[in-house]
């Protein structure tokens, strides 16, 4: 793999960012991936209020490793408490792995979101090795001893299934999450913090239906709903910084974001071929 391959917006931790640049470029049909990935936004608001959950914990959508090894579309294993010296006989080519976070905040002056990071790692020539990382997106090679300073004794293998087909997937449950209508929770009972990551959220979710219905559903269309959502979540992050609770700009976000809702299942429902493709 290479940096190139990584896309950003996909994917709501490191590894999946790793694994969703990995199978877009080994497996066909892809894309079906996220088909088990919708979430509506007031059942992702309510769940971070709930679980007392934020962006990078968020428990709401199932992981694209536990999905794509569900269907058969890659296997994975996790491997923990391991040595450095098992990673040399574990490794056979790439692999993830965990590194210390005080890397990344050394090498890219970055905090991190939640305490464990991870990297996509190849096995080069001369005993190096090359590591990518996803944010920000970066590539580079470094030696055996270097890789040792900052591995953290956890392994994630994967192998791609490159015999995989899609199979014939039914968007009622999409459908049926679109439609079900949830009142507006009071506006006091969510905190700016929780809004805008329920917001990060949605477009995470957005952001892979547009490549889930990209055959049957224009991409102007998606384009359009996030867009609208980048300048929503803008505008709640900037008001969150200044400490600015404006109850009724809040509730002129939250109704745009209702109407998005809206005309996704109207697109959905007009276009119900969408999410198969068949090469």
């Amino acid at each position: 793999m290479n940096k190139e391959w990584l896309q950003t917006g996909y994917g709501l931790s490191c590894v999946e960012n790793y694994l969703i640049g990995y199978i877009s470029h080994n497996i066909v049909n892809w894309e079906k991936i996220f088909s088990g990935s919708y979430i509506g936004f007031r059942d992702i608001l309510g769940w971070l209020i709930e679980k007392k959950e934020n962006y990078a914990t968020f428990s709401g959508l199932r992981r694209i490793q536990e999905f794509g090894k569900d269907i058969g579309m890659f296997i994975i294993s996790m491997k923990t408490n391991i040595s450095f010296e098992k990673l040399y006989e574990i490794v056979e080519k790439e692999a993830i792995i965990r590194v210390k976070p005080q890397f990344v905040i050394q090498t890219y002056s970055k905090q991190l979101w939640r305490s464990d990071h991870y990297l996509w790692i190849e096995k080069c020539c001369s005993g190096m090795w090359k590591y990518i990382n996803d944010n920000p997106i970066d590539e580079r090679v470094i030696s055996k001893k270097e890789l040792s300073e900052i591995y953290e004794k956890d392994i994630l293998l994967v192998i791609c299934n490159m015999n995989w087909t899609p199979y014939s997937l039914s968007n009622d449950e999409m459908i049926y999450r679109l439609q079900v209508y949830n009142p507006l929770m009071n506006i006091e009972q969510y905190t700016l913090l929780q809004l805008r990551d329920a917001i990060a959220i949605l477009r995470v979710v957005y952001n892979r239906m547009r490549l889930y219905f990209y055959q049957s559903i224009k991409t102007s269309s998606w384009d359009k709903m996030i867009h609208s959502l980048d300048k929503i979540f803008t505008s709640v992050e900037y008001m969150r910084l200044r400490n600015n609770f404006d109850e009724d700009k809040l509730k002129e976000y939250i109704y745009a974001i209702q109407k998005i809702e809206e005309k996704t299942m109207t697109l959905i429902l007009c276009n119900s071929g969408g999410g198969y493709r068949n090469d």
